[in-house]
Protein backbone atom coordinates (compact mmCIF):
# COMPACT_ATOMS: atom_id res chain seq x y z
CA UNK A 1 0.00 0.00 0.00
CA UNK A 2 0.87 3.53 -1.14
CA UNK A 3 2.11 5.86 2.02
CA UNK A 4 1.42 9.22 1.66
CA UNK A 5 2.19 12.34 3.71
CA UNK A 6 0.39 15.64 3.85
CA UNK A 7 2.54 18.56 5.36
CA UNK A 8 0.30 20.88 6.56
CA UNK A 9 -0.19 23.36 9.54
CA UNK A 10 2.29 25.66 9.98
CA UNK A 11 1.06 28.31 12.23
CA UNK A 12 0.05 28.14 16.02
CA UNK A 13 -3.31 29.79 15.23
CA UNK A 14 -4.29 27.17 12.73
CA UNK A 15 -5.95 24.66 14.68
CA UNK A 16 -7.29 21.16 13.19
CA UNK A 17 -6.00 21.64 9.73
CA UNK A 18 -6.16 17.75 9.31
CA UNK A 19 -10.40 18.12 9.11
CA UNK A 20 -10.12 21.00 6.97
CA UNK A 21 -12.34 20.50 3.77
CA UNK A 22 -8.38 20.72 1.29
CA UNK A 23 -6.89 17.63 3.78
CA UNK A 24 -10.03 15.83 4.21
CA UNK A 25 -10.70 16.03 0.52
CA UNK A 26 -7.25 14.68 -0.68
CA UNK A 27 -7.04 12.10 1.93
CA UNK A 28 -10.38 10.59 0.94
CA UNK A 29 -9.66 10.71 -2.72
CA UNK A 30 -5.32 8.87 -1.88
CA UNK A 31 -7.49 6.48 -0.21
CA UNK A 32 -9.83 5.59 -3.60
CA UNK A 33 -6.61 5.00 -4.93
CA UNK A 34 -5.51 2.89 -2.66
CA UNK A 35 -3.16 4.47 -0.62
CA UNK A 36 -2.94 4.78 3.43
CA UNK A 37 -2.54 8.72 4.46
CA UNK A 38 -1.70 10.19 7.34
CA UNK A 39 -1.69 14.20 8.23
CA UNK A 40 1.63 15.37 9.22
CA UNK A 41 1.90 18.64 11.02
CA UNK A 42 5.06 19.66 10.00
CA UNK A 43 7.02 21.74 12.83
CA UNK A 44 6.70 18.26 14.56
CA UNK A 45 8.66 16.72 12.16
CA UNK A 46 12.52 15.64 13.02
CA UNK A 47 14.42 14.63 9.73
CA UNK A 48 18.04 14.01 11.32
CA UNK A 49 21.03 13.77 8.66
CA UNK A 50 22.37 10.35 10.14
CA UNK A 51 18.93 7.84 10.27
CA UNK A 52 17.00 6.32 8.18
CA UNK A 53 14.21 6.93 10.58
CA UNK A 54 12.13 10.11 10.93
CA UNK A 55 11.07 11.42 14.06
CA UNK A 56 7.38 12.64 14.84
CA UNK A 57 5.35 12.88 17.89
CA UNK A 58 7.14 10.32 20.16
CA UNK A 59 7.06 7.65 17.00
CA UNK A 60 9.63 6.52 14.75
CA UNK A 61 8.39 6.21 11.22
CA UNK A 62 9.76 5.30 7.82
CA UNK A 63 10.25 7.83 5.07
CA UNK A 64 6.42 7.59 2.76
CA UNK A 65 6.23 6.73 -0.77
CA UNK A 66 4.48 10.30 -1.26
CA UNK A 67 4.43 13.69 0.44
CA UNK A 68 2.52 16.42 -1.08
CA UNK A 69 3.44 20.19 0.37
CA UNK A 70 -0.02 21.91 1.41
CA UNK A 71 1.80 24.59 3.76
CA UNK A 72 4.31 27.43 3.89
CA UNK A 73 8.06 26.30 3.51
CA UNK A 74 10.52 28.60 3.93
CA UNK A 75 14.82 28.92 4.09
CA UNK A 76 17.54 26.15 3.88
CA UNK A 77 16.70 24.44 7.04
CA UNK A 78 13.31 23.05 5.00
CA UNK A 79 14.88 22.81 1.48
CA UNK A 80 17.68 20.28 3.38
CA UNK A 81 15.07 18.63 5.25
CA UNK A 82 13.04 18.19 2.18
CA UNK A 83 16.32 16.82 0.58
CA UNK A 84 16.72 14.45 3.25
CA UNK A 85 13.23 13.08 2.69
CA UNK A 86 14.00 12.53 -1.39
CA UNK A 87 17.26 10.76 -0.28
CA UNK A 88 15.22 7.97 1.79
CA UNK A 89 13.16 7.68 -1.33
CA UNK A 90 10.17 9.84 -0.96
CA UNK A 91 8.53 11.16 -4.16
CA UNK A 92 7.67 15.46 -3.39
CA UNK A 93 5.13 17.04 -4.76
CA UNK A 94 5.16 20.54 -5.53
CA UNK A 95 8.94 20.25 -6.24
CA UNK A 96 10.49 21.13 -2.63
CA UNK A 97 13.28 23.46 -4.01
CA UNK A 98 11.42 25.37 -6.45
CA UNK A 99 8.07 25.25 -3.83
CA UNK A 100 10.26 26.96 -1.08
CA UNK A 101 12.57 28.88 -3.57
CA UNK A 102 9.63 30.62 -4.89
CA UNK A 103 7.91 31.06 -1.11
CA UNK A 104 9.82 34.36 -1.46
CA UNK A 105 7.26 36.99 -3.26
CA UNK A 106 11.02 38.55 -4.24
CA UNK A 107 12.05 35.69 -5.99
CA UNK A 108 9.18 34.31 -7.70
CA UNK A 109 8.65 38.01 -9.12
CA UNK A 110 12.33 38.10 -10.22
CA UNK A 111 11.81 34.84 -11.94
CA UNK A 112 8.00 35.33 -13.59
CA UNK A 113 10.01 38.99 -14.94
CA UNK A 114 13.14 37.23 -16.57
CA UNK A 115 11.13 34.73 -18.48
CA UNK A 116 9.00 37.82 -19.77
CA UNK A 117 5.49 36.41 -17.84
CA UNK A 118 3.43 39.84 -17.17
CA UNK A 119 3.35 41.28 -13.88
CA UNK A 120 2.67 44.33 -12.03
CA UNK A 121 5.93 46.82 -11.31
CA UNK A 122 7.42 45.59 -8.71
CA UNK A 123 10.56 46.40 -6.41
CA UNK A 124 11.87 44.77 -3.04
CA UNK A 125 14.03 46.23 -0.33
CA UNK A 126 15.30 44.87 2.79
CA UNK A 127 12.83 44.88 6.36
CA UNK A 128 15.91 46.70 7.87
CA UNK A 129 15.81 49.27 5.01
CA UNK A 130 15.39 53.19 6.23
CA UNK A 131 11.82 54.70 5.96
CA UNK A 132 13.75 57.17 3.35
CA UNK A 133 15.30 54.35 1.13
CA UNK A 134 11.29 52.44 1.39
CA UNK A 135 9.86 55.85 0.82
CA UNK A 136 12.01 56.31 -1.93
CA UNK A 137 11.47 52.97 -3.45
CA UNK A 138 7.60 53.60 -3.50
CA UNK A 139 7.92 57.16 -5.04
CA UNK A 140 9.73 54.99 -8.39
CA UNK A 141 7.07 52.41 -8.68
CA UNK A 142 4.51 55.60 -8.30
CA UNK A 143 1.55 56.45 -6.36
CA UNK A 144 -0.89 54.49 -5.58
CA UNK A 145 1.35 51.24 -4.58
CA UNK A 146 1.42 48.43 -2.75
CA UNK A 147 3.65 47.00 0.17
CA UNK A 148 3.57 44.00 1.78
CA UNK A 149 6.30 41.12 3.40
CA UNK A 150 8.30 38.84 0.96
CA UNK A 151 6.81 36.35 3.29
CA UNK A 152 3.24 36.23 3.75
CA UNK A 153 -0.25 34.41 3.08
CA UNK A 154 -3.27 35.93 1.35
CA UNK A 155 -3.59 39.24 2.42
CA UNK A 156 -1.53 39.35 5.69
CA UNK A 157 0.13 42.22 5.71
CA UNK A 158 -0.49 43.42 2.48
CA UNK A 159 -1.32 47.39 2.12
CA UNK A 160 -2.53 49.85 -0.17
CA UNK A 161 -0.83 53.14 -0.05
CA UNK A 162 -1.53 56.65 -1.71
CA UNK A 163 1.16 58.69 -0.05
CA UNK A 164 4.10 58.56 2.74
CA UNK A 165 2.05 58.31 6.11
CA UNK A 166 0.23 55.16 4.12
CA UNK A 167 3.90 54.01 4.20
CA UNK A 168 4.39 54.39 8.15
CA UNK A 169 1.13 53.09 8.65
CA UNK A 170 1.90 50.01 6.77
CA UNK A 171 5.39 49.27 8.41
CA UNK A 172 3.71 50.21 11.49
CA UNK A 173 1.02 48.02 11.26
CA UNK A 174 2.32 44.94 8.78
CA UNK A 175 3.89 43.27 12.23
CA UNK A 176 0.38 42.96 14.01
CA UNK A 177 -1.42 41.76 10.27
CA UNK A 178 0.81 38.99 10.22
CA UNK A 179 0.53 37.85 13.40
CA UNK A 180 -3.29 38.03 13.32
CA UNK A 181 -3.78 36.01 10.48
CA UNK A 182 -0.36 33.85 10.86
CA UNK A 183 0.74 33.61 14.16
CA UNK A 184 3.59 34.27 15.54
CA UNK A 185 5.57 31.13 15.20
CA UNK A 186 5.27 32.26 11.04
CA UNK A 187 8.51 32.95 9.09
CA UNK A 188 9.59 36.28 9.15
CA UNK A 189 9.49 38.70 6.69
CA UNK A 190 13.44 39.52 5.08
CA UNK A 191 12.44 42.24 2.75
CA UNK A 192 9.52 44.13 1.69
CA UNK A 193 7.57 43.88 -1.62
CA UNK A 194 6.28 47.48 -3.07
CA UNK A 195 4.46 47.29 -6.19
CA UNK A 196 2.25 49.50 -8.78
CA UNK A 197 -1.66 49.67 -7.22
CA UNK A 198 -3.37 47.69 -10.41
CA UNK A 199 -5.73 49.36 -12.17
CA UNK A 200 -7.92 46.32 -13.40
CA UNK A 201 -11.01 45.26 -14.62
CA UNK A 202 -11.42 42.22 -12.82
CA UNK A 203 -9.66 39.73 -10.97
CA UNK A 204 -9.55 35.93 -12.23
CA UNK A 205 -8.17 33.21 -10.25
CA UNK A 206 -7.02 29.99 -11.49
CA UNK A 207 -6.66 26.32 -9.89
CA UNK A 208 -4.72 23.86 -11.66
CA UNK A 209 -3.58 20.07 -11.25
CA UNK A 210 -0.58 20.19 -13.61
CA UNK A 211 -0.98 21.27 -17.11
CA UNK A 212 -4.17 18.96 -18.30
CA UNK A 213 -6.35 20.91 -15.47
CA UNK A 214 -6.88 24.11 -14.93
CA UNK A 215 -10.29 25.74 -13.32
CA UNK A 216 -11.01 29.29 -13.50
CA UNK A 217 -13.04 31.80 -11.42
CA UNK A 218 -13.82 35.50 -12.54
CA UNK A 219 -13.97 37.57 -8.83
CA UNK A 220 -15.81 40.51 -8.82
CA UNK A 221 -16.75 43.17 -5.89
CA UNK A 222 -15.73 42.60 -1.89
CA UNK A 223 -12.42 41.21 -1.37
CA UNK A 224 -11.33 41.37 -5.00
CA UNK A 225 -8.86 43.85 -4.28
CA UNK A 226 -10.80 46.29 -6.38
CA UNK A 227 -12.06 48.04 -4.15
CA UNK A 228 -9.03 49.38 -3.54
CA UNK A 229 -8.00 50.12 -7.24
CA UNK A 230 -10.33 50.73 -9.77
CA UNK A 231 -13.55 51.54 -7.71
CA UNK A 232 -11.96 53.25 -4.78
CA UNK A 233 -13.17 56.27 -5.90
CA UNK A 234 -16.41 55.75 -8.04
CA UNK A 235 -19.87 56.96 -6.49
CA UNK A 236 -20.67 53.23 -6.85
CA UNK A 237 -18.26 51.94 -4.35
CA UNK A 238 -20.39 51.36 -1.53
CA UNK A 239 -22.44 49.06 -3.82
CA UNK A 240 -19.11 47.38 -4.97
CA UNK A 241 -17.79 47.06 -1.84
CA UNK A 242 -21.31 45.43 -0.12
CA UNK A 243 -21.51 42.57 -2.95
CA UNK A 244 -19.52 39.47 -4.05
CA UNK A 245 -19.46 37.70 -7.10
CA UNK A 246 -17.43 34.83 -8.41
CA UNK A 247 -18.39 32.82 -11.38
CA UNK A 248 -16.52 30.12 -13.43
CA UNK A 249 -14.43 31.57 -16.04
CA UNK A 250 -13.39 30.02 -19.23
CA UNK A 251 -9.69 31.53 -19.28
CA UNK A 252 -8.74 33.11 -22.81
CA UNK A 253 -6.10 31.78 -24.50
CA UNK A 254 -3.79 34.45 -23.81
CA UNK A 255 -4.49 34.19 -20.07
CA UNK A 256 -3.75 30.50 -20.41
CA UNK A 257 -0.51 30.70 -22.09
CA UNK A 258 0.82 33.50 -19.50
CA UNK A 259 -0.43 31.12 -16.49
CA UNK A 260 0.93 28.30 -18.50
CA UNK A 261 4.21 30.00 -18.49
CA UNK A 262 4.24 30.96 -15.19
CA UNK A 263 3.91 27.61 -14.37
CA UNK A 264 6.76 26.14 -16.23
CA UNK A 265 8.97 29.12 -15.25
CA UNK A 266 8.17 28.43 -11.56
CA UNK A 267 8.53 24.72 -11.96
CA UNK A 268 5.58 23.77 -9.72
CA UNK A 269 2.85 21.06 -10.59
CA UNK A 270 -0.38 22.78 -8.89
CA UNK A 271 -0.89 26.20 -7.97
CA UNK A 272 -3.34 28.64 -6.98
CA UNK A 273 -2.73 31.60 -9.27
CA UNK A 274 -4.32 35.43 -8.88
CA UNK A 275 -4.03 37.22 -12.73
CA UNK A 276 -5.90 41.00 -13.39
CA UNK A 277 -7.27 41.83 -16.16
CA UNK A 278 -5.89 45.50 -16.67
CA UNK A 279 -5.65 47.62 -20.25
CA UNK A 280 -2.05 46.99 -20.81
CA UNK A 281 -3.48 43.26 -20.54
CA UNK A 282 -3.50 40.10 -18.22
CA UNK A 283 -0.79 40.45 -15.26
CA UNK A 284 0.11 38.11 -13.01
CA UNK A 285 -0.31 38.64 -9.45
CA UNK A 286 0.19 35.74 -7.10
CA UNK A 287 0.93 32.35 -7.93
CA UNK A 288 0.85 30.28 -4.41
CA UNK A 289 1.83 26.39 -4.52
CA UNK A 290 -0.05 25.53 -1.15
CA UNK A 291 -2.76 27.88 -2.16
CA UNK A 292 -6.56 26.78 -1.30
CA UNK A 293 -9.27 25.34 -3.70
CA UNK A 294 -12.45 25.57 -2.20
CA UNK A 295 -13.94 28.31 -3.03
CA UNK A 296 -13.03 27.45 -7.27
CA UNK A 297 -14.18 23.68 -6.75
CA UNK A 298 -17.77 24.89 -5.67
CA UNK A 299 -18.03 27.43 -8.38
CA UNK A 300 -16.68 25.23 -11.16
CA UNK A 301 -18.38 22.15 -9.92
CA UNK A 302 -15.02 20.27 -9.81
CA UNK A 303 -13.51 18.00 -6.86
CA UNK A 304 -10.36 19.33 -7.99
CA UNK A 305 -8.96 17.59 -4.88
CA UNK A 306 -9.24 14.15 -7.39
CA UNK A 307 -8.06 15.97 -10.33
CA UNK A 308 -4.43 16.64 -7.95
CA UNK A 309 -4.51 13.82 -6.66
CA UNK A 310 -5.12 11.75 -9.83
CA UNK A 311 -2.22 14.07 -11.36
CA UNK A 312 0.14 13.37 -8.20
CA UNK A 313 -0.14 9.48 -8.18
CA UNK A 314 0.36 9.59 -12.32
CA UNK A 315 3.71 11.74 -11.58
CA UNK A 316 4.38 9.10 -8.61
CA UNK A 317 4.06 5.96 -10.74
CA UNK A 318 5.92 7.50 -13.97
CA UNK A 319 8.78 9.03 -12.08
Amino acid sequence: MTQVWILGNFFQNWKDLDKHYQYFMLRQEFEKNGCNVKFINTPDLIIRNNSKYIEYQNELLEAPDVAVIKTFMTGIYWKEKMRKLQSLGTFILNDPENMIEYSDKIKMYKRLNDVGVPIPKTMGIDCNSSFDDILSVAEKIGWPCIIKPNYGWSTAGVFPCRHSNDIKNALANMQISLDDRMGKNRPKPTSYVIQELIDAKYMIVIVNAGKEKLHSTLLYGRHSYLQDTTYKNSPLFNIFNKHRMILEYQLPSEAKDIFLKALDALGLDFVRGEMFATEDGYKICELNGSGAYGTTSITCRENIAKNIVAHIMNRYNTR
